[in-house]
């Protein structure tokens, strides 16, 4: 088992000790082979997370928008995290962009913007959601 399948199957139970008690317990499973990195819940510090609302489920074309919207941003990929808005625990961004079906108030050092296959169904709302950008790309340029 991956460590992305395993944080996606554990996001239901509040701790991996949690999950490998109920395959042992209700399910009978006597061991499981996991590796221990699967195990840890430290949580990662990196400068920018891009969690997007279904991420698991996009197709071809909607990667395609993400990836020239994160590019247009200008900002070096080593420094950036892309996960699916359900796994955003497992990190500690500096600064976090969400793309969501519909946006809601943003807090300090949090963008929401539409996501791209919202853009792709209504393609003049790219505008409104470039704009949405512009913080980060201020906040990357003056470091």
């Amino acid at each position: 088992m991956t460590r992305a399948s395993f944080c996606g199957l554990t996001s239901y139970m509040s701790d991996p000790k949690d999950y490998l008690e109920y395959i042992e317990n209700v399910l009978g499973v006597r061991s499981v082979l996991i590796s221990p990195d699967a195990m840890s819940t430290e949580i990662l510090a990196i400068p920018l997370l891009i969690a997007v609302q279904d991420y698991n489920s996009y197709q071809v074309e909607e990667k395609e928008l993400l990836g020239k919207m994160i590019a247009a941003l200008k900002i070096d990929p080593k420094y950036i995290q892309i996960c699916d808005l359900n796994h955003i625990h497992e990190y500690r961004p500096e600064f976090q962009i969400t793309f969501a079906e519909q946006v809601g108030a943003s807090q300090t050092r949090l963008v929401q913007t539409l996501a791209p296959r919202v853009l792709l169904k209504k393609p003049e709302l790219k505008k409104q959601a470039w704009d949405d950008l512009q913080p980060v790309i201020h906040f990357f340029r003056s470091r």
